[in-house]
């Protein structure tokens, strides 16, 4: 929908709504400014892709929950510099996933995010801010490639194998190794 809107509207969506451990869910060239898809309710998709240079903010009351019924989540932003998209929703991880954000691209979760004991796996020469309460429950964030920034605090273990590229607000975020 080139307006944004809601996420559990029928018509904003080609196929149907995404809600389920096998969707795919294609954000691209609809919009021709910044927009807002909201959801007041949990969703539940398997993969994001961010495919536009305009910024696709997901937020609302609801959470975003990402599961696979086969495979491994991810989220991918372009394949080519794709703009600044953000998660504003809460998000939760209930399998594995792959964050591959290209080089100048940038991926923000600015509400909670839960892994419940899953690893988040960052790849990608893009950055991935993570503005907020990061609970690994049990899981990790491995860092691949890329940049790793934000302010916030981190329940839980990083992985940085790409020591070179993890910025820290020392005032604002605390990380466990």
């Amino acid at each position: 929908n080139a307006k944004g809107g809601g996420w559990n509207v029928a018509g904003n969506w080609q196929g149907g709504i995404p809600n389920s451990d096998s969707a795919i869910v294609v954000v691209d060239s609809a919009i021709q400014t910044s927009r807002t898809v909201f959801t007041d309710e949990p969703v539940t998709v398997k993969t994001v892709q961010f495919d536009n240079t305009n910024a696709y903010a997901i937020a609302g009351a609801g959470s975003v929950n990402f599961a696979a019924e086969t495979g491994m989540a991810s989220i991918t932003v372009g394949a080519t510099p794709q703009g600044s998209h953000a998660f504003q929703a809460q998000v939760n991880l209930n399998s594995n996933i792959d964050v591959a954000i290209e080089n100048g691209a940038n991926l923000e979760f600015i509400n909670r995010l839960n892994l419940n004991g899953n690893t988040l796996t960052k790849t990608g020469t893009g950055t991935l801010i993570i503005s907020n309460l990061l609970n690994t429950g049990g899981g990790m964030v491995n860092i691949q490639e890329g940049t790793v920034s934000g302010s916030g605090t981190v329940g839980g273990d990083v992985n940085n194998e790409d020591r070179k590229s993890t910025r820290l607000n020392s005032s604002q975020t605390s990380i466990s190794y």
